[in-house]
C-alpha cells in the first residue's frame, strides 16, 4: 500500500515513532519502522492465541471476588481492570 502512495507523489506522515515526519518514499528508518511494528503485531497476536494457557501459569493470576466485581476504583474503569493496571 506504501508503494502505491509513494508512486501516486503522495506524502505520508507518521505521527510517533522512530520514523516521525513526513515520507514521500521509501528510507531505512520507515522499513525499520514498518518491520517493527510487523514483528509487535506479531508478538501481540500470538500472546493473545496463547493467553488461557499463559494466563493459567502466571505467578501474578488475578481472582476476582465478588466485591471487587462490584467496586469501582475510579470513574470509568472497572474493578478489573484497576487490579491489573
Amino acid at each position: 500500500m506504501l508503494n502505491d502512495l509513494f508512486q501516486q507523489g503522495v506524502a505520508v506522515k507518521i505521527l510517533h515513532g522512530i520514523a516521525a515526519g513526513e515520507h514521500t518514499e521509501h528510507s531505512l528508518i520507515l522499513d525499520l519502522a514498518l518491520a517493527l511494528a510487523e514483528d509487535r503485531h506479531r508478538d501481540v497476536a500470538r500472546k493473545t492465541r496463547n493467553r488461557p494457557e499463559s494466563i493459567e501459569h502466571h505467578p501474578l493470576r488475578v481472582q476476582m471476588t465478588p466485591s471487587a466485581s462490584t467496586r469501582c476504583a475510579a470513574p470509568g474503569r472497572s474493578a478489573l481492570s484497576m487490579m491489573l493496571h
